[in-house]
């Protein structure tokens, strides 16, 4: 995934709304890997439930199957998000940039974090200590 376009910056948050599939899990790993907050959304949930989501969360992304962009767009208008289309079978942000020539790999644009054991916060890598002889 490309994120050249569409404006995210490490912590801006995504918000997804997309079925369960290979291109759903790049979009996860494209949105961790630049940075940003990803927000998982029910695909069962109504456009009065998105709304509530949406609002509260203020992401400037919100992907969504093509066949609800037109509702999903209006919710995201009210908080200045750009949507972008994501369908279970890859058609949506891949593939136009696919047709444009744009690559399809994101590079990270700050030092790589970890996930640490205890936790789930992500944490900066730290130095592993060496032996004393």
């Amino acid at each position: 995934m490309c994120w050249c376009n569409s404006g995210v910056k490490p912590g801006d948050r995504v918000a997804a709304q997309t079925e369960k599939s290979v291109p759903g899990l790049v979009l996860y790993l494209a949105a961790v890997r630049a940075g940003a907050v990803y927000l998982p959304l029910n695909t069962a949930y109504t456009l009065n439930e998105l709304e509530y989501f949406i609002t509260d969360a203020e992401p400037s992304l919100v992907v969504c199957d093509p066949s609800k962009a037109e509702g999903i767009g209006s919710i995201a208008a009210k908080v200045g998000a750009k949507v972008e289309t994501l369908g279970a079978d890859g058609q949506g942000i891949a593939d136009r940039r696919r047709r444009q020539g744009g690559a399809l790999n994101s590079t990270p644009s700050r030092a790589p974090t970890t996930i640490s054991p205890r936790s789930s916060i992500p944490q900066a890598p730290q130095a592993v200590p060496r032996a004393r002889c």
